[in-house]
């Protein structure tokens, strides 16, 4: 449970943002999709639970199955993008993500 009822739409919104973003620049790790996220992810009063390591595991994550998989990640990543809620909710452990680097 996220709690949110519009969370599945800001998935949606977001993967295409990160998706147009990647795909229409030259592969690199610094597009406006990558500081986009990064700055959010830095916000400290939005996710005080989470690493810098676990920050940059959703980054890893989150860029790397859109560059891999493209439209076809959008599962994949909507799952990512929901247990990161969970994560900054307390409802989930940060240790979580690291099935996400296993796959």
């Amino acid at each position: 449970r996220t709690g949110c009822p519009l969370w599945p739409i800001l998935a949606d919104c977001m993967f295409a943002v990160v998706l147009r973003t990647t795909q229409s620049s030259q592969p690199s790790d610094h597009t406006m999709a990558h500081e986009w996220v990064w700055h959010s992810l830095a916000d400290e009063s939005a996710n005080e639970r989470l690493s810098d390591e676990s920050k940059q595991l959703v980054m890893k994550v989150l860029f790397g199955l859109v560059s891999t998989n493209g439209p076809k990640s959008k599962p994949m990543v909507k799952m990512l993008l929901t247990d990161f809620a969970k994560i900054c909710k307390g409802d989930m452990s940060a240790d979580s993500l690291l099935t996400y680097s296993i796959k």
